[in-house]
């Protein structure tokens, strides 16, 4: 008679619920990228932050289609990347004959317009819904992100964007050893990723 083979126990990493020696490498990687763009080649580091921004508009964007509401993502995409290199760029050229703040304006207005235009062969039917869920990702994501273009450009532009980025480790670092040491139920059980919760909680 034949009798199936014992379940393998799925691998866990731990209390932390994650691959601490994966995670630990690719945070190195992306760190040492990130120093050497600093020092040796800023435009490399505005590269980092095209893709970061690119990535984080499709996120956005899969998790608008979930509740019906279609972005136009491909204008999205290219004008985040315009948005950060022009923002950049404004601010370091000699002589100045374009400001930062008519660049970004400029960028995030033909990305607006490109998104409209992008949507109208679709009809005129949850036409409104569309172009909000374009906003939103537009406003929320690239506007916000170009600042970290803007901050490269300025004088001590490296420093101040070194010390931005210590500050949002050390906080994301501090709560997650945190929730590893002393968590134990999750603040928003529907939104928590449970990455760092000690227990389970019985639901009865």
């Amino acid at each position: 008679m034949l009798t199936e083979p014992p379940a393998v126990p799925a691998q866990t990493h731990g209390r932390a619920g994650r691959n601490l020696p994966a995670a630990i490498g690719i945070g190195v990687g992306l760190g040492a990228y990130v120093v050497l763009s600093l020092i040796f080649l800023p435009p490399a580091f505005v590269v980092l932050v095209s893709i970061a921004l690119v990535l984080a508009s499709v996120e956005l964007h899969e998790a608008l289609k979930k509740q019906g509401m279609t972005s136009a993502i491909v204008p999205i995409a290219i004008g985040s990347v315009a948005i950060s290199f022009g923002s950049f760029f404004a601010g370091r050229q000699e002589p100045v004959i374009f400001s930062t703040t008519s660049v970004l304006l400029a960028s995030l207005a033909l990305t607006v317009l490109a998104s409209m235009i992008w949507r109208m062969p679709k009809g005129v039917a949850g036409y409104v819904r569309d172009i909000a869920a374009s906003l939103l990702i537009i406003g929320y994501v690239p506007l916000l992100g170009s600042f970290a273009a803007l901050m490269l450009a300025e004088g001590q532009g490296p420093l101040r964007v070194v010390t931005f980025m210590l500050i949002v480790v050390m906080s994301d670092t501090g709560g997650y050893v945190a929730g590893v040491l002393f968590g134990k139920h999750p603040m928003a059980p529907k939104i928590s990723p449970k990455k760092s919760k000690g227990k389970k909680i019985n639901r009865r």
